[in-house]
């Protein structure tokens, strides 16, 4: 019977490399002889699947796969050994006897129930340096030559510069960085990263904490050269005047054009923050009391969309410009509902904003607050103070705004330990009743305190002497604190932290927005950040950082870090995304709450191919499948939450306790990571000949770091090509033994 068989396949084609051929040491040339035969592919089952084993690769030359020979010879050094092929080689060895039709079919089907098994979704991977499909140098140099800015490669001068993020130790390389100068510039940068499919990111002033518009092997669209504004005082949309502003413009750039005309704009504090990101994640400032956030005072988006067309979002009206000239105008407009609040680099590209100005006050007096937080005789001073401020916060009059900042520090005068420091901002002059209720905060312990107040006739000349560092190396976190958020519990953990000064290269601190105020007249859904802003009293970041000699601990930093976030998220209403951790649970309820179904659906329908991706923003979870609640493409529908609110008396005034609790790293609680989809895509893609020299963190570091700092839970729903290194080993070794279970069923069905 078997020999018959054996007979009749032998007349429909030659018989294919037995196992000893396959596994034969021969020369790379016989390999890929091997490789070209004329054999039906396989790719249309297994779409460019990256193995990381080296029996696979020559099981896939051995069944005629180029694309896995390819790999094969780039992995020949390899020749891994273990429990699994040599299962994998008995099989083969009776596979081998078999027509090679028989054997591709059966072993098609096999791999195919692997991946099902799985429940690996089939799809098309991204391009990266090194592979066949990447563009050659003369695809390269014609796109430059159509640019109106400039195109920088790793061992250009200005590269370093111009891939430096604020957080120094998040910065990763780029394969190259688009300047752009224009808006047409980021659109001829979005269809040449889709004719190529490329991996691409937006870049702006690389203010992002957790490192969301920088990854390896990417292509970098950058848009800090694009800074022109255009000042309309005139403007039918807003009586004060509105200003147009590209997206590469600095904040205090931005104030000080505005103040030309005796005008004030709601922006951000931070003289190193621009456009983009701040307004897209909702911006708060130190203005958002008086005048609202950022968002609420947005006119108008221009926005390369993931097709290359330009589109204008208004609250009114939708305007799409697509690439052949022609022009779509619709009174849909959820694309700029989701742009005034949910999250950047992942709708499209802004590259305009359009905001509406505000009459300048006639003065702004700047308050400058400090009390210590423990006296040399161990009275904490500090939970008294926070408890005072508790009280008087919720009817703070508008007028107010500004910072509380909470920090370590040791006055070796005075003997005391760690500062609150009320660094705040009066819309208008001193004689004024809206005035005069900070003093409640500021006379109530006089002897303890120092305070100034200095008068400024315009905003600008208020801003222009606010200093922030140019550069860290930190792990920031976040929570929108409510009325019913300033507990005795709050207070403890937020002293504890500060004083916990176990390590002089690491240091914990705190830095309290003020919002509220014009902001609670706005309606939970009329932008989309989180509901929580609309009731919030604060936006608390809390942040630990280091000493860049201190990078060897970085794990353990973000360990103690991602503790400390989910700590201080207990007490809050959500996060703002632009300071939250970058390790949160359920990040889509934390960030946006309610609103991100709806976010989630415009994004399919602007971005369905899911181009714009960056680690924890809208969608992501479509390629972040280790992320525990999300089994499946997205639909809609974001993973169910409990929000868990510690509630309990608020701040005491009296009868605080003098001896402050002690948080350790080692006893706080881990909470589960994300791994994100760019490191994701960083750890599977082939390298290119760059530069690593100079200060820069090497990508291979970072994403070690990165991976070995989060404790993640791997599930088993991810995009066939977007998996990381260490999830794929536990996969392969599943899909071994469901294929060698499946072949073995399959042949011993045809033996009978």
């Amino acid at each position: 019977m078997t020999m018959s068989v054996q007979n009749s396949l032998e007349k429909s084609g030659p018989r294919p490399p037995v196992l000893s051929e396959c596994r034969s040491e021969s020369s790379d040339d016989n390999m890929h002889e091997l490789a070209k035969a004329d054999r039906p592919s396989t790719n249309r089952l297994l779409p460019n699947v990256c193995l990381y084993n080296d029996e696979i690769f020559r099981f896939g030359t051995c069944l005629g796969l180029p694309s896995l020979a390819e790999k094969q010879k780039r992995h020949k050094q390899e020749n891994t050994e273990n429990c699994y092929s040599c299962y994998v080689k008995a099989v083969l060895q009776e596979v081998a006897a078999f027509n090679y039709l028989v054997c591709e079919v059966t072993l098609q089907f096999a791999w195919f129930l692997g991946l099902i098994s799985l429940g690996l979704t089939v799809g098309e991977r991204r391009c990266f340096p090194g592979e066949p499909c990447f563009p050659s140098k003369e695809a390269f140099a014609d796109f430059q030559n159509e640019l109106e800015g400039s195109m920088l490669f790793p061992n250009d001068t200005d590269y370093d510069s111009m891939i430096l993020m604020h957080n120094v130790w998040r910065m990763k390389e780029p394969f190259a960085v688009v300047v752009a100068a224009s808006t047409s510039d980021v659109q001829k940068a979005v269809v040449f990263a889709r004719t190529y499919n490329l991996h691409f990111h937006v870049k702006t002033s690389g203010h992002d904490y957790n490192g969301r518009s920088t990854a390896s092997k990417s292509l970098e669209i950058n848009l800090s050269k694009m800074n022109k504004s255009t000042v309309m005082l005139n403007s039918s949309r807003a009586e004060a005047g509105e200003i147009m502003v590209e997206s590469g413009n600095r904040w205090v750039d931005v104030y000080e054009e505005v103040d030309k005309y005796d005008r004030v704009i709601v922006g951000g504090s931070a003289h190193t923050v621009s456009m983009g990101g701040y307004t897209l994640g909702g911006g708060h400032s130190p203005m958002c009391r008086m005048l609202g956030m950022a968002v609420d005072n947005l006119l108008e988006v221009e926005m390369v969309s993931a097709n290359g067309s330009i589109v204008r979002a208004t609250a009114n009206y939708t305007s799409i410009t697509n690439s052949d000239g022609s022009i779509q105008n619709t009174t849909d407009t959820d694309i700029f509902w989701a742009l005034s609040g949910g999250g950047g680099g992942t709708f499209g590209i802004a590259t305009r904003f359009y905001f509406r100005l505000h009459h300048s006050p006639t003065k702004v007096v700047r308050m400058s607050l400090i009390y210590p937080i423990l006296l040399g005789d161990g009275t904490n001073v500090g939970l008294y103070v926070l408890g005072k401020f508790a009280e008087i916060l919720p009817n703070l009059p508008r007028q107010w705004g500004g910072y509380v900042i909470i920090a370590w520090n040791y006055d070796t005068t005075y003997h005391t330990t760690g500062y609150l420091y009320f660094f705040m901002n009066h819309f208008g002059p001193a004689d004024t009743e809206s005035f005069n209720y900070i003093k409640q905060l500021a006379d109530f312990i006089p002897s303890l305190r120092y305070v100034e107040y200095k008068t400024y006739d315009t905003f600008w000349e208020y801003e222009e002497t606010v200093n922030d560092p140019l550069y860290i190396n930190g792990y920031v976190f976040n929570s929108l604190l409510h009325n019913g958020s300033f507990t005795d519990g709050l207070a403890h953990f937020i002293v504890s932290t500060v004083l916990n000064k176990t390590d002089p290269n690491i240091g914990a601190g705190f830095t309290g927005t003020l919002t509220g105020g014009k902001m609670m007249e706005v309606s939970a859904d009329a932008t989309s950040v989180h509901p929580g802003f609309r009731r919030s009293l604060m936006s608390l970041s809390g942040g630990i950082v280091w000493d860049k000699s201190y990078d060897y601990n970085i794990p353990e930093n973000i360990k103690y870090g991602a503790s400390l976030s989910e700590e201080l998220q207990q007490y809050g209403d959500g996060m703002y995304p632009n300071e939250a951790g970058a390790d949160v649970k359920n990040w889509q309820q934390a960030f946006w709450g309610a609103n991100y179904d709806r976010l989630l659906e415009i994004k399919q329908k602007w971005d369905p191919e899911y181009y714009f991706i960056c680690r924890e923003c809208v969608g992501s979870e479509y390629y972040d499948k280790t992320n525990e609640n999300t089994t499946e493409k997205p639909t809609g529908k974001s993973p169910t939450t409990v929000s868990t609110t510690k509630s309990s008396s608020a701040f005491s005034t009296k009868g605080s306790s003098s001896k402050t609790s002690t948080m350790t790293s080692s006893s706080a609680s881990t909470t589960s990571s994300s791994t994100t989809y760019v490191m994701t895509m960083n750890e599977l893609s082939s390298t290119s000949n760059t530069k690593s020299t100079g200060p820069r963190i090497s990508q291979t570091r970072t994403s070690q770091v990165a991976m070995s700092a989060t404790e993640t839970t791997v599930t088993t729903t991810f995009k066939v090509n977007d998996i990381s290194a260490a999830s794929y080993t536990e996969a392969l070794k599943i899909q071994y033994v469901i294929s060698v279970i499946s072949l073995l069923v399959l042949l011993k069905s045809n033996s009978y």
